[in-house]
């Protein structure tokens, strides 16, 4: 029965004989120019993305968390952290509290207005459903 399958094509030769078979027609210097071109084109499509995300790296935003201290009623935290942006436009910027178990236990987005200054100080009260262990500005964007 296999003979019948291979005669009328029902099954599929392995990916190193039909490899073989595509070689064995071309000449050897065909296959390594082949090689050589993939290559070329596989490290200019790099540079050339490494080169235009470059372009945005003046416009990268870092923001960085100070200190944080839990209020006395330990249902809120308030937050100082450091952000380091373009000056001239509005930012956006997700703070969150976890807990001792990684859990997100508070949880907001905060919108500052545009700054003439790279550097802006952020001071903010955020509510929370348990005791943090962690407070972080976990991202902040160009809204």
């Amino acid at each position: 029965m296999t003979n019948l399958d291979e005669r009328y094509g029902r099954t599929r030769p392995s990916l190193v004989t039909r490899v073989s078979k595509l070689v064995s027609g071309l000449s050897q210097t065909l296959v390594i120019g082949i090689v050589a071109a993939v290559l070329a084109v596989g490290v200019f499509g790099f540079w050339l993305l490494s080169t235009l995300s470059g372009s945005a790296a003046s416009e990268s935003i870092r923001a960085d968390t100070l200190r944080f201290v839990v209020d006395d009623d330990q249902q809120g935290i308030t937050i100082d952290a450091q952000i380091n942006a373009p000056a001239g436009k509005p930012l956006a910027c997700a703070i969150e509290a976890r807990n001792e178990r990684h859990a997100i236990v508070g949880w907001d987005v905060v919108e500052l207005p545009p700054n003439e200054q790279h550097l802006q100080h952020l001071s903010y009260h955020l509510n929370t459903v348990g005791v943090p262990t962690t407070v972080l500005v976990a991202e902040c964007w160009i809204p």
